[in-house]
């Protein structure tokens, strides 16, 4: 179906990316929502002819949401979102539609655990004690860590792969860090190294025949890409403020009693509200690496929180950021901010498509400038409801 000049095809394949069936043009509706290193989620909505609820109800099937031609998002089929119903004083000969949900391909992935060996069988009980990393680049290790769990399984492990998964082409970004995972969630080891890395986004795409795993750096694109009022393409704004609960993380090393190792790490930020000690037990290590790590991560959790969550309609005029780009958003005359796009959401029916961004930051934000900033916005708007 043609929409704005822009035409959406549906496809069905398996999880080896063969085609089952036609691909599907007379959707009534398509919608999909994209987060920062989590996976995509997307709904169809489709008549409910037999093959393609066949389809829809065999385990493994895949979704792919083809926008011009070219890959926008796909995933595996989860379930219908919506009972399909038929009810012939109701319908009549019609066949009634269906409402299917699926999720993006890195679902596969988020899925998994991290094993400390993941040549071995999680129950193996030669099982080292942590998969770990020292000084390593964050893309590599990202890539690696998938690698390791997701793609490389073989023998008694072949279970773990996911079908048609590799490495895309390495993008050379991200810091070195060290780091540390055992029988953890993929998808928080996976974030939580990105964002140790200098906060770089993953995702996973489908070419060349593959579901390709990428990881590429933020992009700053505040000279090209602006949203205000006056544009007309800013929609709403939302921003609250919290004082910090760490400033000082006191992390407790390997070793027992006086012997025992401690390190402290501090928030200069943080410490302008006043003196917000915690204990960070990783009595498991002794490497210094390690516990700077988990100080600095227990800092970023309890940090400050400026939160601002700007709503914005992606605009034929200019390029349409990645997640995760940098770009500008003035929230009145005089005031702007390089804020980060979180997710966008895509909603095509007969209508017409509504593309519109999440700008801003739901999480803590421990960068004093954009903490100053905010705080300022706040006071101004404090003295405007005062008057």
């Amino acid at each position: 179906m043609a929409l704005d000049s822009h035409e959406y095809v549906v496809l069905l394949t398996d999880r080896q990316l063969v085609e089952v069936g036609q691909p599907i043009t007379d959707w009534t509706r398509i919608e999909v929502e994209r987060k920062r290193n989590e996976p995509a989620v997307g709904l169809v909505t489709v008549p409910a002819d037999p093959a393609l609820l066949a389809a829809v109800y065999t385990p493994g099937r895949r979704a792919v949401v083809l926008r011009d031609g070219a890959y926008y998002a796909a995933g595996p089929i989860e379930r219908p979102a919506e009972p399909f119903e038929w009810t012939a004083d109701k319908d009549g000969q019609d066949t009634g539609q269906v409402t299917f949900g699926f999720a993006s391909d890195l679902a596969d992935i988020v899925a998994h655990t991290s094993l400390p060996d993941p040549t071995l069988v999680p129950e193996d009980t030669n099982q080292p004690e942590a998969w770990t990393r020292a000084a390593t680049n964050g893309e590599t290790l990202l890539r690696d860590l998938v690698d390791a769990n997701c793609i490389s399984a073989s023998g008694a492990t072949a279970y773990r792969q996911v079908p048609s998964l590799a490495l895309g082409t390495v993008a050379g970004v991200g810091t070195a860090i060290t780091y540390r995972t055992r029988f953890e969630q993929m998808g928080d080891a996976m974030r939580r190294a990105a964002l140790a890395a200098g906060g770089l986004v993953f995702d996973t795409v489908q070419a060349a025949g593959q579901v390709q795993f990428v990881v590429r750096a933020p992009a700053d694109r505040t000279a090209e890409v602006r949203y205000s009022r006056s544009v007309g393409n800013l929609r709403g704004i939302h921003l609250e403020g919290e004082a910090p609960t760490v400033s000082d993380a006191i992390v407790g090393g390997g070793g027992e009693g006086a012997n025992r190792l401690i390190i402290r790490r501090t928030s200069t930020a943080a410490r302008q509200w006043g003196l917000y000690e915690q204990f960070v037990d990783q009595r498991h290590t002794s490497d210094t690496g390690e516990l700077e790590q988990a100080g600095d991560e227990a800092l970023a959790e309890g940090a400050e929180t400026a939160k601002l969550l700007v709503v914005v309609v992606a605009s034929a005029g200019q390029p349409t950021p990645d997640i995760g780009d940098l770009v500008t958003v003035e929230l009145w005359p005089g005031t702007e901010l390089a804020e980060e796009v979180r997710g966008d959401h895509l909603e095509v029916d007969a209508d017409g498509e509504l593309h519109t961004l999440l700008v801003g930051s739901a999480d803590a934000r421990p960068d004093p400038e954009w903490i100053q900033e905010v705080r300022r916005i706040t006071r101004s708007l404090a003295q405007l409801e005062a008057i």
